[in-house]
Formats: structure tokens, sequence, C-alpha cells
């Protein structure tokens, strides 16, 4: 045994020594995996794909961005383009990775494999930036637990292999979370600034489901800043400078990178989102065989709570299994016991993080308090981070209500990041805290017994 431990602690002190060479060997090792995924699926497999990789080489063949109303993107079924909406930087950053290999090679596969790799970077981008977020508030061995937990869903390694927004909006949500724990932890500088204007453009032009983070980005950067910055003393005014610095810099930069695309769009389609535009589109070029299946609740009538509960919440229960993994165009389930796998880990960890919080509160000590993180922005970095969750999920479910019904996981991908902040300390209090661990299985055990009996008592005959 103490051999055993020698040799454990031996290799820890090796992995604390080159932990950064470890993280980028495991960067690598699951680039590769993914590229795997990127290669083994021919084309017209990924849900919107084929769409969106009509705006792609429209941009590579034109040189300049369509306006929508062009047939070579137009989709003949639905009869419109996602060039109708602003979100350009998934499309220019497929472009550019497009034309660089098609100075190589210029064969169809190789073309869409080039634009495939746009996700895969930020898949990968993602996992980088969350190295470096956690590594600031959780241990060593539940940071890697957290990106391990991240990089093997299978939803995440499709996403990451195929040419979508929902990957991007991800990869800037994890640069908002980095933002917002560095600051939380060592407060405002320039720095965190312009990294967090970068997360904002990334979601601004890429995905409508993730402008949750932007608002709460607005309100993290309010409640964050030093105490005593409106007082009118020299350390005071050193503030409010530093403060205006950073609101500049943010403002400036995303203002440049951002409102050409949407002031384009209201120019050249009247329509600065590209809602309207693609409503209209519908009406006039769409195929009245596939404009048949743009149906929602909202439009037949139902109520929210009776579109959960139509056919035994099959809406739930799918959004829930395509989150894990459902494949192809929502057509390749996985084995269920792979979900329920799945279910119990996230499950234990954010009934952990739960748990946390309530015992942090009657111990009146913070939850990250050995990290630093504590006060008025340790709270703003929790409360937003819910509230980051709350509107990803808010705005998923008002789309399938009552723009396109899509009970489709990867809608709720803008919610990861959130999770997996909660997820990060939840993981430890319920692994480390048996007192934790022993309520959750005999509440579960009690809400089973319930659940049973409320199933079963109905249907029983009375005598």
């Amino acid at each position: 045994m103490n051999r055993f431990k020698e040799a454990e602690k031996k290799i820890s002190g090796i992995l604390m020594r080159h932990e950064r060479l470890f993280e980028a060997i495991f960067l690598a090792a699951v680039f590769c995996w993914y590229f795997v995924w990127v290669i083994s699926y021919g084309s017209n497999n990924a849900p919107d794909e084929k769409m969106r990789l009509r705006v792609i080489k429209f941009i590579v063949q034109n040189n300049a961005l369509p306006i929508g109303s062009e047939v070579e993107v137009r989709d003949p079924g639905w009869g419109f383009s996602y060039a109708l909406y602003p979100l350009y930087f998934p499309s220019l950053v497929g472009a550019l990775f497009m034309k660089l290999v098609s100075f190589v090679r210029t064969t169809d596969f190789t073309l869409l494999t080039a634009a495939r790799l746009a996700s895969t970077a930020c898949g990968i981008g993602t996992l980088a930036v969350l190295f470096a977020a956690l590594d600031k508030i959780a241990e060593k061995k539940y940071k890697w637990l957290c990106v391990f937990l991240i990089a093997m869903i299978p939803q995440y390694a499709f996403l990451s292999s195929y040419i979508n927004n929902d990957i991007f909006a991800v990869f800037g949500s994890a640069v908002i979370l980095y933002v917002w724990i560095s600051v939380a932890k060592e407060g405002w500088n320039l720095r965190y600034a312009l990294i967090g204007a970068i997360g904002i453009i990334i979601i601004a032009l890429s995905y409508y489901n993730a402008f949750g983070w932007i608002l709460m980005s607005m309100i993290f950067f309010v409640f964050t800043q030093d105490e005593g910055w409106t007082k009118k003393t020299p350390e005071g005014k050193a503030a409010r400078i530093k403060t205006f610095k950073c609101l500049g810099l943010i403002v400036g930069l995303v203002g440049v990178c951002v409102l050409p695309f949407y002031i384009r769009n209201y120019i050249v389609n009247g329509d600065m989102l590209g809602f309207s535009k693609v409503t209209e589109y519908v009406k006039l070029y769409g195929r009245p065989d596939t404009t048949a299946l743009y149906s929602t609740p909202l439009k037949n009538g139902l109520s929210l709570i009776e579109m959960f509960r139509a056919n035994n919440g099959d809406f739930l229960k799918t959004v829930l299994r395509s989150f894990f993994g459902y494949f192809g165009f929502m057509t390749q389930m996985m084995e269920e016991n792979l979900y329920a796998a799945y279910y119990l880990i996230f499950g234990c960890s954010l009934y952990g993080a739960f748990a946390a919080i309530v015992i942090a509160f009657f111990k009146k000590k913070p939850v990250l308090g050995d990290a630093g993180i504590t006060g008025r922005k340790g709270k703003a970095l929790f409360v937003c981070a819910a509230l980051a969750v709350i509107f990803a999920v808010a705005l998923a479910v008002f789309y399938a209500y009552a723009k396109d019904y899509q009970a489709q996981g990867r809608y709720y991908y803008p919610a990861l990041m959130g999770l997996i902040f909660y997820i990060s300390f939840g993981a430890k209090t319920f692994v480390e805290n048996k007192y934790v661990r022993r309520l959750a299985y005999f509440g579960l055990l009690t809400i089973i017994s319930i659940r049973v009996f409320i199933n079963i008592i109905p249907v029983i005959p009375a005598n």
C-alpha cells in the first residue's frame, strides 16, 4: 500500500510539473478523435449542413457575402437561406479554412472537410479555454474531470465535426465564462475586457440562442466594478478611469466588428435580424411539401404546458437524449443505458453544486472562497452563470414553441458552459461529502416510491 501511495504521489508530481504539456497532448488527441468523426460520414448527413455549406461556397467563389436572395444559397425545399441572417462568423471561418485547403486540393469532400474543421477548431478551442478557466477555481483532478466530460459527450464530438453555428456559440460562451471567473477572482483590466469583447463578438455573429451570455455580461460588468468607484477620492477616480477604459474597449471593439453585419442586413434586406425575411422567403419560394412541415404548437393552438405533455413528454425526452447524442438527421440514437449514464453524471454533479451552495449558506462561507472568489463579484458570477443557463433554455423552448418546432438538444448547448461551471465544484461536493451522497440515496428512493404510487394507483380498479 505504501509503495502504491508513493507511486501515485510521484505520478501526480510529474503531472503537476508538466501540466501544460499534458493538456496540449490531450487536446491533440481529442482533435484526432474529432477528425475521425469529420471524415467518417459523407455529405448532407447532419442537420442544416447542406444549407450552411451553400453560404460558405458562395463566399469562397465570389469573395463576397451573399444577400440571401441568390438561388445558389437558397434551399429549394424551405425556400430561404441562412445568408438572410447577419450571423456570418461561422461561415467566414469555414470559408477561410476552405479557401486555404483549395490551394492544395479541390475535391468536393476535401473542401467539405476543410469547412467542417472550423467547427473542430471551435470544439478544441472551447476545451483549451475551459482548462484555463477551471484552473482558477477547481482542483486539478476535477478540472480534468470536467474537461474530459465535455470532450467525450458524443453530441459535442458530433457538433465539432460538421458545419454548424452551435459549437461557435459554445466557444464564445466559454471565452466569456473565462473572463467572468478571472474578473471575479482578480478584478477588471484591459486584458480581460479585450477577451470578453472577443467572446461577445463570437456570440453576436454566431447564434441568437446564446445572446443571454451577452446580456449577462452587461449585468456582470455593472456589478463587478471595484468598490468605491463612485467616491470622490483618488482611489475612486482611478477606479472610474479603469472602468471607462474597459467599457470603451468592449463597446468599441464589439461595435466595430458586429454592427456592420447587422446594418448591412437592414440595408440589403430591410430586416436587421432576418426573421421576417426568412418567413417571407419560406412563403415565396418554399415547396409546399416541405413547408407543410413548418408547424409550431403555438400555431396549432397548444399551450406551452401541452407542448411538454404531448405524446407522453416526447419533446423533453428527445431534447435530453439529443443533448448527449442523437446523430444524422435526428435518426440515430445511442443505446438507452448510455443516456442514463450521462443523466447520472450530470444529475449528481448539479445536485452536488446545489448542496455546496446550501452548505455554504448555512456555514456563511463562500462556495469558492478557497479559490479567492468572494463578495459581490463572487455573487455576480454565480447569478450570471445561472441566468445564462436559464436564458439559453428559455430562448430554445420559446423558439420551438412559437417559431420552429424542433426538439433538438443542440439548441440548448449555449447553456453548456454555465452547467459546467456548477459541475466544476458540484462534482467535488458529491464525491467527497458522504452526507450529500446519503441524502441523494434516500431522496432518490423516496422519489421513485412516490412516482410509482402516482402512476399505479389511478389504474387499479376500485372494488
